[in-house]
């Protein structure tokens, strides 16, 4: 388990406009907001019986989706290092490609 690399945020994005797109990211993948503050949210993803938990952290630099928690992915620390379920992997890698994505969007409009 490896958190994926921090999302850049395009130059002269609002703090408006990002948390609106962060949200947008989240919510179109089928993520709740679970809490919400300045600079910072998490977010559960429910898939049948499977739970996954993350942190958002965000700047006007850049958005960082971090592990904190999960039900039935098959977390465990093999040899030292954080394993996880691979579909816990791809939804982080969705939700990088498209607030990457939504943010360029919002530029050109």
């Amino acid at each position: 388990l490896v958190d994926p690399a921090p999302v850049s945020v395009p130059a002269g994005t609002t703090q408006a406009s990002l948390v609106k797109d962060i949200k947008r990211t989240l919510l179109t993948r089928g993520w709740t907001i679970t809490a919400e503050s300045p600079g910072q949210m998490d977010s559960t993803l429910f898939v049948r019986d499977h739970v996954a938990k993350i942190h958002v952290t965000y700047d006007t630099q850049s958005v960082k989706f971090s592990y904190v928690d999960s039900t039935n992915l098959d977390y465990k620390i093999k040899d030292g290092t954080p394993w996880i379920h691979a579909n816990y992997l791809n939804w982080m890698m969705y939700l990088t490609k498209d607030l990457g994505t939504n943010l360029q969007l919002s530029q050109i409009q």
